[in-house]
């Protein structure tokens, strides 16, 4: 028999597909460019790319060869190579460019 009064909702065991997959991400590799349009405006020859849950995508990354007035133009991309092709991310905002090293804001990842 079941009991009477409002029904309480058992928590779930399982897989809840309303809860973020990843809280967070940190991705970091050897070899990268950053892009503007078909012009490479710096090779990256160490990178890390880091999102928490909430905030934006950061890059942080040493230069190894830059060109200062690319690296100052709006639609830049930061991409690095992969078997098949290329993960891309726009590079929304350049915080510093300081000693060689890059740190920026990266917008979604795209296909």
């Amino acid at each position: 028999m079941r009991p009477r009064g409002p029904r309480v909702r058992q928590p779930s065991r399982g897989f809840d597909p309303t809860a973020p997959l990843l809280r967070s991400v940190d991705l970091h590799g050897a070899d990268a460019v950053i892009v503007w349009g078909y012009q490479t405006a710096a090779t990256v020859t160490a990178w890390r790319v880091v999102k928490a849950r909430g905030a934006a995508w950061r890059l942080s990354a040493t230069l190894g060869r830059s060109h200062d007035y690319l690296l100052r133009q709006v639609g830049l991309s930061f991409n690095v190579p992969r078997r098949g092709g290329w993960f891309h991310w726009p590079l929304i905002r350049v915080v510093a460019v300081t000693a060689g090293t890059l740190t920026g804001e990266l917008g979604p990842p795209e296909a």
